[in-house]
């Protein structure tokens, strides 16, 4: 239920262009309190003068004092893989959390991906083959993959050093940055905000789009435990 959990809010905060303070997540209990957060983000939007500019000018800062270069060309669109070394990705992470939330985690390279990916499948072969001594055996095989996996994802943690598709660059940690106070995604007329927010919480959560109304609650009409 946690992954589910996740899993709705990056999906909430791609489609309407905000950030979800941690707070804000937990105090979430109905359809219609996340739907006000949503309004609230986008009522910002048309009250405060541009925001992007001095985020932009902010984040800029702040990557060339943890650069210690002050000279340091950034554009929206460098990509942070490009001018942060990868022995100082995971401390620039951290870095970022304060202003920009939990950012989203950093990968294994994808030649290590598919290796990962490989182990983890022949562990799960390994651990399913106990069914051919007893079939007693099978559920000890499958635990044993099982930890086998956890125990190899916790090993490969200081190896994850490459950005996701979705915070790749510089603008990607800008358009975060402002998202935790404004909608950086203006295009669904208000009146509108319910029908995508129906569609995109039953889509995630497998209900009907007609049990995702306002007084809906998560955990006890949407099944969110």
């Amino acid at each position: 239920m946690e992954d589910l959990r996740i899993n709705l809010v990056t999906a909430i905060e791609d489609r309407f262009g905000i950030t979800l303070r941690d707070d804000e997540a937990e105090a979430i209990q109905t359809v219609g309190q996340l739907l006000s957060v949503i309004e609230a983000r986008r009522a910002a939007a048309r009250v405060a003068p541009c925001r992007s500019l001095p985020a932009f000018l902010y984040v800029r800062r702040n990557l060339r004092d943890f650069l210690s270069h002050a000279e340091l060309r950034l554009r929206p669109s460098t990509p942070l893989e490009r001018v942060i070394p990868a022995s100082r990705r995971r401390q620039y992470w951290r870095s970022i959390q304060p202003w920009v939330g939990a950012a989203p985690a950093l990968e294994l390279p994808l030649s290590l991906r598919r290796i990962a990916w490989a182990i983890y499948f022949v562990a799960f072969l390994l651990g399913t083959s106990t069914l051919l001594i007893d079939v007693k055996c099978l559920p000890l095989g499958v635990m044993a993959a099982a930890c086998f996996s956890i125990l190899l994802n916790l090993a490969t943690t200081p190896l994850r050093v490459i950005p996701p598709p979705k915070f790749a660059t510089v603008g990607d940690v800008t358009r975060r940055f402002v998202g935790r106070s404004t909608a950086v995604n203006m295009d669904i007329r208000d009146e509108d905000l319910l029908s995508p927010l129906q569609q995109l919480v039953a889509g995630v959560l497998g209900v009907d789009p007609g049990e995702v109304v306002p007084e809906a609650s998560f955990v006890n009409d949407l099944d969110l435990e």
